[in-house]
């Protein structure tokens, strides 16, 4: 308590503390050249002397020129004195209200509607921010606020980002996001994080809302395991009174790849428009006829409220206020969203095969099995009458592989390819044995680097290809497993020239990607899962960013 009473920048009078955490504190404090109580935050965990400091104050500074009711004030931006150790600070208008964790910690799920409402009002709040260019990265119950009258805000807008790169600079240990609501291209580490990845964790942010529960739950780095490779289950499956409508909302937001996602924030908010606007909302057939029991909504008058300890670190710690005095600015009253006239009714997109298509593993494997028959006349001088019995089994033991591979909607992200890249591992291997001088251990070692490493080549692969030429994931997925084998014939017949092994590999590995991109544009055209709009979007809706 060694700061109360002490005076920030020559204005601001720290009063009490609301809140503490692995991020710094949050005070209540007292602006005496304005005359108005504000909320204070110190970022103690931030390190001072680091250069990504200055680009969070600017991007503080940033947040604080946007204009929304629907985003949380930021007032200022400085440092402490020498005697505090320089920690930089944000202040922010003071408000009244609960986090929707809060109201998710209640008992039962918010009726179907205040979870559209309020996610309406979050995603109106990003759209404001990513046209300025702002992301958040740290969308989650904790960081939106719902107050007295029905409004939500989003608190911590330019905190998250640059914070979070130094704490990750600097070795501290700290998550970059909050696992249970963190896109995957944040879970798997990449830099260049854009607004997608903020509609993604508006999509888990629904999904707990509906729900009551986060859609993947677990330790953390199990949690983001999920993120990556596993498709949610719908939210009716656990509330079985949310109509299909919202499944498919909420669905489209927490496709694992950006590309296929809504294009952005308006289209999230026209769609949720369309389903507050529908006079009843149609139940899946299985649905219980009883609805889910009411939920009652009505805030506590408290500001910056403490989270529950949860096993992922909140992006800035929020805290429980004392009751205070309302915030300068009037907070505008909940406002029902109005229909909107003229838009056709929400369709049902075509049905989407669950799994690879019987023509596209007939293509890959007389495609591959030819590659085959072709490369051991061509090149091993085979006769013709030796080539095609060998071909036919290549094609049995493709197509076979290819079975045990076979991936469905729901598990474009599993263990696609890794039948075949054992298949080819233990044929190598028995290879070298019989015609190499590599002795057994030798070999043994090779196996267990070469089919993980195959394996592992294959996923970025797919996703290259299934984008670049618009081909269901699950399919693309059989082309590179039969340009693998290709390869691997192609790679053998180039050692056997006497040809540098290491140059017969990177020409091998050129085969491989170029043979996966022909057999893939030879698949039949079809949208991976995921990327197609969930309606048709109202005339002018693409311009939409506010309500």
């Amino acid at each position: 308590m060694g700061m109360h009473g002490a005076k920030l920048d020559g204005r601001y009078r720290l009063e009490s503390v609301l809140g503490a955490g692995g991020m710094g504190q949050v005070w209540r404090a007292f602006d005496e050249r304005v005359g108005r109580p504000v909320a204070v935050k110190l970022l103690t965990g931030a390190d001072p002397v680091s250069a990504n400091v200055e680009r969070f104050a600017a991007e503080a500074r940033a947040a604080g020129n946007l204009s929304s009711p629907h985003i949380v004030t930021i007032h200022d931006f400085g440092r402490t004195g020498p005697d505090q150790g320089r920690a930089p600070f944000l202040v922010m208008e003071l408000i009244e209200g609960q986090s929707l964790e809060e109201v998710i910690s209640q008992g039962a799920p918010p009726p179907v509607r205040d979870a559209l409402d309020w996610t309406l009002q979050v995603c109106t709040g990003l759209a404001t921010a990513h046209r300025a260019g702002l992301v958040h990265r740290d969308i989650k119950p904790a960081n939106a606020m719902l107050l007295s009258g029905g409004a939500v805000k989003i608190l911590d807008f330019g905190i998250a980002k640059h914070l979070y790169e130094d704490l990750a600079l600097t070795g501290t240990g700290h998550a970059i996001g909050t696992a249970a609501y963190m896109a995957p291209e944040q879970a798997r580490g990449d830099r260049n994080i854009g607004p997608a990845a903020d509609l993604y964790a508006v999509g888990c942010l629904l999904y707990t809302l509906l729900t009551g529960q986060p859609p993947f739950t677990g330790a953390p780095l199990a949690v983001l395991h999920q993120h990556l490779t596993r498709q949610p289950e719908a939210p009716s499956s656990l509330r079985p009174s949310i109509p299909a409508t919202v499944d498919e909302v909420v669905l489209h937001l927490l496709a694992k790849e950006a590309a296929d996602r809504p294009a952005d924030a308006a289209h999230v908010i026209d769609a949720i428009e369309t389903l507050l606007a529908a006079p009843a909302q149609r139940h899946h057939p299985t649905s219980p006829s009883a609805v889910a029991p009411e939920f009652s909504s009505t805030p506590t008058m408290t500001a910056w409220r403490s989270q529950p300890a949860t096993p992922h670190p909140p992006t800035v710690p929020d805290a429980a206020p004392a009751p205070a005095p309302a915030p300068e600015a009037a907070v505008p009253a909940r406002r029902e969203p109005a229909p909107i006239d003229a838009s056709p009714e929400p369709t049902a997109a075509p049905a989407e095969p669950q799994a690879a298509g019987s023509a596209a593993m007939g293509r890959s494997v007389l495609a591959g099995s030819a590659l085959v028959g072709l490369q051991l006349v061509a090149f091993a001088s085979w006769s013709v009458t030796w080539a095609i019995p060998v071909t036919i089994g290549a094609a049995l033991l493709l197509a076979l592989g290819l079975k045990f591979d076979e991936l469905t909607a729901e598990d474009a992200g599993g263990a696609g390819g890794f039948s075949v890249s054992m298949g080819v591992t233990v044929i190598s291997c028995l290879l070298l044995l019989t015609i190499s001088s590599m002795p057994w251990w030798g070999v043994l070692i090779l196996s267990w680097v070469m089919c993980p490493l195959l394996w592992g080549v294959q996923k970025p692969l797919v996703r290259r290809l299934s984008k670049t030429f618009t081909r269901h994931p699950a399919e693309v997925q059989m082309a590179v497993s039969v340009g693998m084998v290709d390869a691997t014939l192609t790679t053998g017949l180039l050692v056997g020239t006497q040809l540098p092994v290491l140059t017969a590999v990177l020409l091998g590995v050129l085969t491989w990607m170029a043979t996966s991109a022909v057999l893939t544009v030879l698949l039949p055209f079809r949208q991976p899962v995921g990327s197609r709009t969930v309606r048709r979007a109202a005339p002018g809706a693409s311009g939409r960013t506010g309500r």
